[in-house]
């Protein structure tokens, strides 16, 4: 069984990511993701980084897929939407306290200690998250599996003798 690489240029990617726009299961190939985050990219250049984010959101199933067609879990990008999250909450969380202790007259940190714990904190949240953002563009830039895997038929290589 030889094994042959069909291709798959832009307006195909395209067609393939909007036809499983809601689907999170199955496998995505390299050039489908990469083509469609390209135009995400692009558009939130050119047009808002309103749309862009929005755009983005839209694209969580295909990253899903992506990381089933590397043989991983497509909750990979859970667990950066959680590491995200919980940075922003606790940094509003630690702004509201410090306004309310400001407010209440009973604010005592307000010293360099402060300043380099408060540092030291959303230093780390923030290596993390892009030790997070290498690991998952390591992840997308990985080749498909070339058999099929837990997530489905590999996308990319498919039997000389099926139609491409």
């Amino acid at each position: 069984m030889n094994k042959a690489i069909p291709t798959l240029g832009f307006f195909d990617a395209i067609t393939q990511a909007a036809n499983n726009i809601v689907k999170f299961n199955g496998r995505a190939r390299r050039s489908e993701y990469w083509w469609v985050k390209l135009m995400v990219i692009l558009f939130g250049i050119f047009l808002t980084p309103v749309s862009g984010f929005i755009l983005d959101l839209v694209t969580i199933p295909l990253t899903f897929r992506r990381l089933h067609d590397t043989g991983r879990s497509g909750w990979w990008w859970g667990a950066g939407a959680l590491l995200k999250v919980g940075f922003i909450v606790f940094l509003v969380a630690e702004i509201i306290m410090v306004g309310i202790d400001v407010a209440n007259s009973t604010f005592v940190g307000c010293g360099l200690p402060f300043v380099w714990t408060f540092l030291a904190k959303y230093t780390i949240w923030a290596l993390l998250i892009l030790a997070y953002n290498v690991m998952m563009l390591v992840f997308m830039c990985m080749d498909s599996e070339p058999y099929e895997n837990e997530y489905g038929e590999s996308p990319k290589y498919v039997d000389d003798d099926e139609e491409l």
